[in-house]
């Protein structure tokens, strides 16, 4: 990945080799940030290229992390960089957006749980296979077992 400065802002131009989009890139970026001794660094947001970030290209960059599952990592480290940055417009666009995420997450576990709950009442066992590690409010894990509202399911 190549990078050259843009001369009206701050933030690198983003140009692929591998013709990738400039939203794969951001999102990678945020999701894989460089480590010193294995700790993950939080880098500025002119060294991930966010600090001018569209509020069209934002957008475009939540639908690929969308089409991922990764809204929730990916927008959490968006909004740490843009609060410390103090960039309150974007700070704000990922507030939103996160909290679309979540409310979208709320609706989905609620059937979750319904669909476990109506599995166990049968006496059948269930296994969820997705990654909740982002949902650390809904589950909790104990000995390798993910429980989602008081009903068990296997961690995948």
């Amino acid at each position: 990945m190549n990078s050259s400065m843009n001369t009206k802002a701050a933030s690198p131009v983003i140009v692929s080799p591998f013709g990738s989009s400039k939203s794969l890139i951001l999102l990678s970026r945020l999701l894989l940030p460089p480590s010193q001794s294995g700790t993950p660094v939080l880098s500025t947001a002119a060294e991930l290229g966010i600090a001018e970030i569209s509020r069209e290209e934002f957008d475009e960059m939540v639908a690929l992390a969308s089409s991922h599952h990764v809204v929730m990592r990916g927008l959490k480290v968006f909004l740490q960089v843009m609060f410390q940055a103090k960039d309150e417009i974007r700070t704000e666009w990922a507030a939103i957006a996160l909290a679309a995420e979540h409310a979208r997450i709320e609706n989905a576990m609620t059937f979750l749980t319904a669909v476990c709950a109506e599995f166990e009442a049968k006496g059948l066992n269930v296994a969820v296979i997705k990654s909740l590690d982002h949902w650390p409010e809904h589950c909790s894990r104990s000995g390798g077992i993910l429980t989602i509202s008081g009903v068990p399911c296997t961690r995948g």
